[in-house]
């Protein structure tokens, strides 16, 4: 035979090269089953879907950080307040900075102290959009309580490096860069930062602060308390096994252990969903010494006197007295 369930076939005596013929009363003919022809006809086309799937899942895999973080990259970046400061860091191995930021000087209010000797906020913002005229507000709150403000765009976004695009390591890498640069460059020690962390740079705040438990305080604005849950919620990852696709999961555990002064601010509407409970017991279950301050909207007259009673109960952490001038917001 010359394969399984064929007969072999005989070629007619009298001209050998003519097309071959089958004896069906052959008793070693066979017919190949229907059945068998279906079950291979079958296992192809599930063998296709499967590897499509396998392909979407890859494809969802790698582009799935796009559910939660959504860079920006416009050329006219910057909080654009007066007296900022654009500075570069964060170095590649060929030595060129990656990462863009504005540093604001706090104004000086006493003779004979260093800038470095200021207090510093290091701070993380969120995952939307780039830094820009939105975070002005709250970088003039700071600056005018006399202190120095370090803000940037991550890799990915802003007028930093555009690329790799961002994730959480490599957010984490350019906030223990931020860190890095303030302890080197501009030579302020651990006891003169606090970690100022918004949305998912809440969680990166807290990550930071665990590993520099020397920093001054830590102020989380509206921690993301539940990013996978997020992405669960959104209807594109019910297709997928989005639990092992999704890496970045901006864990807010962090705040559990942490002994140093927190501030956790708890900012927006009264409706209560899935985001906001979760922040609620992720703040709940954050070790003390804390304080949790919670209000209806936007107010940065209210967030300015909570964080400086709380930087006040700090006594090294704010110039006394504060005679820095309020910067004007950009138009």
């Amino acid at each position: 035979m010359l394969g399984w369930g064929v007969a072999t076939p005989r070629r007619s005596k009298q001209n050998p090269t003519s097309r071959p013929t089958y004896n069906r009363s052959d008793p070693n003919f066979q017919v190949v089953s229907p059945r068998w022809l279906a079950w291979a006809f079958g296992s192809a086309i599930a063998g296709a879907f499967f590897c499509a799937y396998l392909a979407m899942c890859t494809l969802f895999g790698l582009g799935s950080w796009q559910l939660i973080l959504h860079p920006t990259q416009k050329a006219t970046g910057g909080i654009g307040l007066a007296g900022a400061q654009v500075v570069r860091f964060g170095p590649d191995t060929g030595g060129i900075p990656q990462l863009v930021g504005d540093f604001l000087p706090a104004a000086s209010v006493a003779q004979g102290v260093a800038a470095q000797d200021y207090t510093t906020v290091l701070y993380l913002r969120g995952g939307d959009g780039q830094l820009g005229f939105a975070d002005a507000p709250l970088m003039a709150v700071l600056h005018d309580l006399g202190l120095n403000v370090l803000a940037f765009d991550y890799r990915g976004y802003g007028r930093s490096a555009a690329k790799p695009h961002p994730r959480e390591s490599r957010m984490m890498e350019d906030a223990e860069s931020a860190w890095e640069y303030l302890r080197g460059l501009r030579g302020v020690s651990p006891q003169h930062i606090v970690i100022y962390g918004a949305g998912v740079g809440g969680s990166l705040a807290a990550q930071l602060a665990a590993r520099h438990k020397d920093a001054a305080a830590l102020i989380v604005r509206n921690a993301d308390a539940d990013v996978l849950g997020t992405v669960l919620r959104d209807r594109r990852s019910r297709y997928f096994p989005t639990r092992l696709l999704f890496k970045d999961r901006f864990a807010v555990s962090a705040l559990d252990e942490l002994a140093m002064p927190k501030l956790l601010l708890d900012i927006g509407p009264a409706d209560v969903g899935p985001a906001e409970t979760a922040r609620s017991l992720a703040y709940t279950a954050a070790a003390d010494p804390k304080v949790t301050v919670e209000m209806p909207g936007d107010d940065a007259a209210k967030e300015r006197e909570a964080v400086k009673r709380f930087l006040d109960d700090r006594a090294t952490l704010l110039p006394a007295p504060v005679l820095a001038p309020q910067l004007p917001l950009p138009k």
